[in-house]
Order: C-alpha cells, then sequence, then structure tokens
C-alpha cells in the first residue's frame, strides 16, 4: 500500500472515529460535541505532520552529517578533535545535542538512524508542550479538548515559523536545546510555591540545556531572576546554589568524557572566531529585519495581553508575576534575544537561531491560552470559541497539505541517503560525498571531512593544510559527488583546491539528483 492509501485509511478512520462520538455524545450539550468531534481529524493531522517530518528527514541535507560524529565514536573516532588533526565534522555544538541520540546505535542503516533520530528530535521538542496542556487537564473527557487543541495549534504554528521548521527538519541540535529548557521551565511553572525538588529538576534541566547548545546560556540567569521575583533571596540563592553544583558536575562528566582542549576548541573557540556576517550596521540591520519579520506578532500580541492583565490587576508585580506564571516563557524568550541575535548575525547563521525567542514566545502563548479556558467570563468564553474555530480551519488546511506530500512521497528507499548507501556498499572507496559522511563511514569504518565542517574552519581562521586534507579523503576515489545545488554552497577552499582534479561533469544512473565530477584521466 502506497503512503498515501495509509494516511487516507487514517483519514477514513478518523471519520469514522468522529460518527461514533457523535452518536456516543449524542445527549451532550451542543458546544462540547462539536468540539470533541474535531478530536480524530485533529489526532490524524498532527500524526501526519509528524510522519511527514520524519519521512522527509533522510532528504534533508545536514541529517546524516549531525549523526556522524555519535557514530564515529563507536568506529574509534572521537567527537572532538583539536585543530591539526581528525576529520573535520561539523562539531561546534555541545556534547549533549549528539549524546541524545545514542538510542539509534542500535540500528545500522543511515535512513533508519535518521529517522530514530527524529523521533527522538520531536518528542524532546513538544514533550514539554505536552506536559504543559496537560496540567489544565481533568479527569473528565470534556476538560481535555481546549488543551489538546492547544497542543494541535502548536503543533501547526511550530510548522508555520521558519526558524521553528528549521529546528524541526531532519537532526538538528536546536531540539534537545529546546526542550530540556523548555522541561526546566516547566518544574517551575507547575510549582507555585517553588519547592525545593522543584529547583533541583528545574536546575538539573537547565544545565543540559546548555550543555546541548551553549547558546542556551542565558536560561541559568532568567530561571534564578524569576525566583527572586516570584519568592524571596533566600530561595533565589538557593537555585543558584544548586545551578552551580549541576553545573560543576555536569562539567566535570564531559571533561572526562572528551578531551577538554579539543572540546573548546570545537564549542567555543571556533564559533567565537566566526567572522561577522556583512558590513557594520548594515549586517544588524538586516538581521533586525529578518527577527522582526519571525516574531513581531507574537511579541505584539504578547504586549496586548500584558498591558490588558495589567490594568486588570491592582497586584504589586510580584505578585501578578506569581498569578501569571505563563509569563516566565515569555521572559526566558525575551532573554534568549540576544544569542538569537548573535547566532544569526554570525557568518554562517541562519533562520534557526531565531528559535531561541520564538519557541519560548509560542510557549507563553499557550500557557496563557490554557490559562483563560479555566476562565468562566465572558473573555474566557469568546477565547475558547476563536481557538475551536481556528484549530478546525486549520486541521481541514493541513489535511490537504499532508495528502499532496504522501501522494508525492517517492519512498524511504529513494531517499538521497539511501542513495548514496547503495552506492557505497556497491563500490566502495569509488567516491567521496563531501555533504554525506555517514554512509561511507556505516559501510567502511571510515569518516570522511564533511563539506560544512570545512568552511567552519575556514571562516573561523583554522583552514586545513593539504596533508590534513587529504587524510581523511578516499585517496584514489574516481567521483566526488553533491546533492543537488551543495556543490556552491559556501565551497571550503581546500575542497576547491582538491577538486581540481575533477573538472568532468557525469551522471550516474545510480544517483539521481546527485552532482558528479569525474577525476581528470
Amino acid at each position: 500500500m502506497s503512503w498515501l492509501g495509509i494516511y487516507l485509511l487514517g483519514i477514513v478512520g478518523g471519520a469514522v472515529a468522529t460518527l461514533v462520538l457523535a452518536w456516543r455524545l449524542r445527549s451532550s450539550a451542543v458546544r462540547e460535541r462539536g468540539w470533541m468531534l474535531f478530536v480524530p481529524l485533529a489526532t490524524v493531522a498532527v500524526l501526519g505532520r509528524w510522519l511527514q517530518t520524519l519521512l522527509d528527514a533522510p532528504n534533508f541535507d545536514w541529517a546524516g552529517a549531525r549523526l556522524a560524529p555519535l557514530v564515529a565514536c563507536t568506529r574509534g573516532y572521537q567527537l572532538y578533535y583539536g585543530p591539526l588533526k581528525g576529520p573535520v565534522l561539523n562539531t561546534i555544538y555541545a556534547p549533549l545535542s549528539y549524546l541524545i541520540y545514542t538510542p539509534t546505535l542500535l540500528l545500522r542503516d543511515p535512513t533508519w538512524l535518521i529517522l530514530g533520530a527524529g523521533v527522538i528530535g520531536l518528542v524532546a521538542y513538544f514533550l514539554p508542550v505536552i506536559l504543559l496542556c496537560a496540567l489544565r487537564g481533568r479527569r473528565q473527557p470534556e476538560s481535555w479538548i481546549l488543551p489538546f487543541f492547544g497542543l494541535v495549534l502548536f503543533v501547526f504554528l511550530s510548522f508555520h515559523f521558519a526558524s521553528l521548521r528549521m529546528s524541526l527538519e531532519g537532526t538538528i541540535h536546536d531540539t534537545p536545546a529546546l526542550g530540556g529548557a523548555a522541561l526546566a521551565c516547566w518544574f517551575l511553572y507547575r510549582d507555585p510555591l517553588l519547592r525545593w525538588h522543584t529547583l533541583v529538576f528545574s536546575a538539573f534541566c537547565t544545565v543540559l540545556a546548555i550543555w546541548a547548545k551553549q547558546v542556551m546560556a542565558p536560561l541559568a540567569l532568567v530561571l534564578p531572576l524569576w525566583t527572586l521575583l516570584v519568592h524571596d533571596r533566600r530561595r533565589a540563592l538557593l537555585h543558584l546554589g544548586l545551578l552551580a553544583l549541576f553545573g560543576v558536575f555536569v562539567s566535570g562528566v564531559m571533561a572526562l568524557l572528551f578531551p577538554a582542549r579539543a572540546m573548546a576548541f570545537n564549542i567555543l573557540q571556533l564559533p567565537a572566531s566566526h567572522p561577522w556576517n556583512g558590513v557594520f550596521p548594515s549586517n544588524l540591520l538586516g538581521v533586525a529585519s529578518y527577527f522582526y519579520q519571525e516574531i513581531y506578532l507574537l511579541i505584539a500580541a504578547l504586549a496586548i495581553i500584558v498591558l490588558l492583565e495589567r490594568r486588570r490587576s491592582t497586584l504589586p508585580w510580584s505578585l501578578w508575576l506569581g498569578q501569571q506564571r505563563w509569563m516566565l516563557f515569555a521572559l526566558v524568550g525575551i532573554a534568549n534575544i540576544s544569542t538569537a541575535f548573535l547566532g544569526r548575525v554570525k557568518l554562517g547563521g541562519s533562520w534557526n537561531s531565531f528559535s531561541l525567542t520564538v519557541y519560548f514566545l509560542l510557549l507563553a502563548g499557550l500557557a496563557y491560552l490554557l490559562q483563560r479556558f479555566e476562565d468562566p467570563s465572558e473573555l474566557g468564553q469568546r477565547i475558547r470559541v476563536a481557538l475551536g474555530i481556528l484549530t478546525a480551519a486549520i486541521i481541514l488546511f493541513q489535511l490537504q497539505e499532508e495528502a499532496r506530500f504522501f501522494k508525492d512521497y517517492l519512498g524511504l528507499n529513494r531517499s538521497k541517503e539511501e542513495r548514496v548507501y547503495r552506492f557505497v556498499t556497491a563500490h566502495p572507496g569509488v567516491a567521496y560525498f563531501p555533504w554525506n559522511p555517514l554512509p561511507e563511514l556505516l559501510v567502511e569504518g571510515k569518516l570522511c571531512h564533511f563539506a560544512y565542517g570545512l568552511f567552519d574552519r575556514e571562516i573561523g581562521g583554522f583552514p586545513l593544510d593539504a596533508p590534513h586534507f587529504q587524510q581523511h579523503v578516499p585517496p584514489h576515489c574516481r567521483y566526488v559527488c553533491f546533492p543537488a545545488g551543495r556543490r556552491d554552497h559556501r565551497p571550503p577552499e581546500c575542497l576547491d583546491r582538491y577538486l581540481k582534479d575533477f573538472t568532468r561533469r557525469v551522471e550516474l544512473n545510480e544517483l539521481p539528483g546527485f552532482e558528479c565530477y569525474e577525476r581528470n584521466p
């Protein structure tokens, strides 16, 4: 059965479940019955969107390359190397962004490795959102409808924002950092008393998030500040002490697992050495313009909400924040603007840098909606109706979009990574794939340079000399092959020099969609 057939079968199942619900809920209130009738199709739409993300991941040019460093550790390689030796990969991220995918090492095929990593990434990203919605649920089925609709809305908005969509595509290092930071916030959000065990869990998740992606560092300042604002100085000092304790402990473990100097070079020195993207001040203005396009609606909506809520309250700010706990996520998102902006304005940064802010502002909006669901006033009623209508419209639109994807989907055996894997298996050592290091690593146990990792080294001022470069490319390969469009995407100079011996463009039947160059005779 085709993927479209499987998906249509899911829609039929959702429609049947809707009819069953309509019959069983015939004695319920009209509004509750109307909302619950959308639950089956909403579930199909969400699962379909997640499945679409997973199936498309092996076609994402970064997916296998970002798993290669972890897989290489099982083949005798190190995760981090210094500037003068070792294969060069895209290892500018903290180690937990790789280690979180350790369960995928049970798999041997690159496509299934990427799919397994995709599942882990989705869980890391959406688990805090599910937990946030679950806090508002009760034992009665009707009480779960609106939190469920809030989750559905969050899922599809995540794929609407360019920054969050990039953080969810393929295997990327944003999801463990975002999820860990959101869990750290969730522990504080769920416990207004901020008991000591809450601070323990939150502090531990904070440290893990920073060790997943170092740009999450502002979290270690914002969360104790929140504790100070809504509780007292003593509890804030305890929070800071726990952060320091876990920070020293986890840092010590990382220093034991990986060579400290090489790790510091990759995750601190090299990113700090990257030049600015463009000339001041036009580069800052350009990034500010992109940032504005991405977050202006969220910022405007949250600003209006804050103004309205403050007008309705006479409480001091500290007590008001204790009531409006959704503001915790907003403060984290605002604090992350600094590192999000810095990541984008550096050469090599992309839209996913903004996810550090967008993700938490979106969480803040969801938490506010969940709080408003319990409001019996006319405003709360209007919010519930608006959410129901908006979610229903999005579901119907998404079902059509997903059906088109599954109709055109060629199958897992036609993905980029699978095509390279089959070619390398049939012709070991014949070709070098600068953007696809994972298949050759799995087949031959050899790790080759990754093109973008070489670019990172060069713009940071640490170019490879010829012997170092030649040490980690196939010694007598006949072809060098790129996914379509990647040959000229920020090409590193050492790779360009190497390609001077590969000038004849050829089409290989086993590699449709790849740009291949044959070695000169």
